[in-house]
């Protein structure tokens, strides 16, 4: 089944982060991943993905899944990067944005929420070979199903936003954990009751699209999340 990624999440893996931080150039850099929307689980090396960049940022549409378990498959080559900081609890953190915070506000009529931070904690990259890369999608492509959506129009290859736009396989991606924080303002006594802090919690879930996350009063988490992947685009295959 295609997934449609929902546009408003993409603020939160923008050009906001912090590039100096060392874990972000690790994973980005050395790693050559690409910050991805939305972080979800269903992104998995191999599949074949629609991207399209938005600032700065590789937006996602699942187009034929590869259907397997990373943890066990032994083609799958793993890599943890906690030695990095990403496994620390300061872990690493993303501003999600003054559009958030102003989005929170509006809809509650009030200065209620400061800011929104994003920290992505326990991160591994895992990869395919080359070789296994090609072999893999040759079976996905005889799949009847994924033959024909493969052969749709909007997946060309072409140039947007000043990246490239189309099909690709991806080859390698990082997952992590994900925790999404409202900093609500501490001189609005209302701000800091309970139940008004998880109406704008949930309120916040609902408006950018985070609702495959879990809920609480202040927070939003998921565990084991693709936070960026490796594109192999369709005009190198």
């Amino acid at each position: 089944m295609r997934f449609w990624a929902t546009f408003t999440a993409l603020v939160f893996l923008s050009t906001g982060a912090h590039a100096q931080d060392k874990a972000a150039e690790v994973v980005l850099n050395e790693y050559t991943v690409y910050r991805v929307s939305p972080a979800a689980s269903y992104f998995t090396p191999g599949s074949l993905i629609m991207g399209w960049t938005y600032k700065g940022v590789l937006r996602l549409e699942m187009v034929c899944k590869n259907k397997v378990d990373i943890e066990n498959n032994e083609n799958i080559l793993k890599a943890g990067v906690q030695q990095t900081g990403l496994g620390t609890t300061s872990g690493w953190q993303f501003d999600a944005g003054a559009t958030v915070s102003t989005t929170l506000n509006a809809a509650f009529k009030g200065n209620f929420v400061d800011s929104v931070t994003m920290t992505v904690d326990n991160v591994t990259v895992y990869e395919y070979s080359a070789e296994d890369l090609r072999q893999l999608r040759k079976e996905i492509l005889n799949r009847p199903g994924c033959a024909e959506e493969v052969r749709n129009p909007r997946y060309r290859m072409r140039d947007y936003n000043g990246g490239k736009a189309g099909l690709f396989q991806n080859q390698r991606y990082a997952i992590g954990d994900v925790t999404y924080t409202v900093n609500f303002n501490k001189d609005n006594p209302k701000a800091l009751e309970a139940t008004v802090q998880a109406q704008v919690t949930k309120t916040f879930q609902a408006k950018f699209g985070l609702t495959y996350l879990n809920a609480s009063t202040r927070e939003l988490k998921g565990t084991k999340l693709v936070i960026g992947v490796y594109p192999i685009w369709r005009d190198l295959w």
